[in-house]
Order: structure tokens, then sequence, then C-alpha cells
């Protein structure tokens, strides 16, 4: 039976490595996580003891790693615990809805009930022109033949219409 020699201050992380995840991955159940616990245990234990001398590096190394997996598991718990509460509540089930609210979807009927009332009190040709240009998408060369004007008189036309609907709907909360 071959004995190993005992490590160097060089050999260490190969000679406890496989140990060290090995003992972390147990508590911590994901390989990946417990190479990252491994990891810091070397952080922590070269810069732990400041010259002191540890008696048994290898007990020191697993109580290292296990403290950490241990602040590692609360943390993850706590993360848990946080996210399914934020999930279960009233914010997040607004958020995930795409429907407006009750309330927004009264206010968005009362706005287009007031829109639709000032665009009646428009003249008929700059009623049209804005209709057809900002609703149906037209262009203005398109929308004079239409209605049998100039191109200049349906940008009139619409820059008429738009001006009075903003002087109109000032007297309006909306």
């Amino acid at each position: 039976m071959t004995q190993r020699a005992s490590p160097t201050a060089t050999s260490l992380p190969v000679y406890y490595q496989d140990r060290l995840k090995s003992h972390v991955r147990n508590r911590v159940g994901s390989g990946v996580e417990a190479e990252d616990i491994a990891q810091e245990t070397w952080v922590r234990a070269l810069a732990g003891k400041g010259g002191s001398t540890i008696g048994n590096v290898r007990a020191y190394l697993l109580r290292v790693a296990g403290n950490l997996a241990i602040d590692h598991v609360r943390r993850r718990n706590v993360s848990r615990r946080y996210v399914s509460a934020s999930l279960d509540s009233v914010e997040a089930v607004r958020v995930a809805c795409p429907e407006p609210s009750a309330e927004q979807a009264l206010m968005d009927r009362e706005r287009q009930v007031v829109f639709e009332a000032i665009l009646a009190e428009l003249p008929d040709r700059c009623r049209q022109a804005l209709i057809l240009s900002r609703v149906q998408g037209w262009s203005h060369s398109r929308i004079a033949d239409h209605l049998g004007v100039s191109v200049n008189t349906v940008g009139s036309d619409i820059r008429k219409a738009l001006s009075l609907c903003l002087a109109r709907s000032s007297q309006f909360d909306v």
C-alpha cells in the first residue's frame, strides 16, 4: 500500500480540491456551485490564518468549505422565499396582466368619447382629412385626390383640425 506524501504549500489545491468539491457538492447539490465555493474556500483559507500554523489542514479546509456551503444554502433559501413572496403579491399579478385596470379602461373610454365629440365639431373636410391622414395613414396627395382639393389645402385642413382639437381638448380634463 502506497502512502501519499504530505502536500506542500504549492500543491495543497491539487491535493485537496476534489475532496473539497465533493464535500461541498453533498451540501449544496450542485457541481457548479460546489466549484465556486471550493474556490472561495482557498481564498478564505489563504487570507484567514495570517501566518499562524494550521494543525490539521484537511479539517480546517473542510470546516471553511462547510461554513461557506451553509451560508450559500441560507442565502439561496432566503432568495427563494423572497422571489416566491414577490410573485404572489398583487403588484406582480398586475405586471403580468396585459389588460388595463378597470379604472384605466374607464378613463380611456371617457377620453375616446370626448375626442369623438371634438371630432364631430370639426368642419367636415378638416375632419375627413385628419382621419384619412392620421387614422388611415393616407398620403396628402391621395387625400387631395379623394377630396378633390390641392395638396396644400389638405395640409392646411389637417393643421386647422389639429389646432381646433388641441384648443378644444384643453377645455376637458383628458
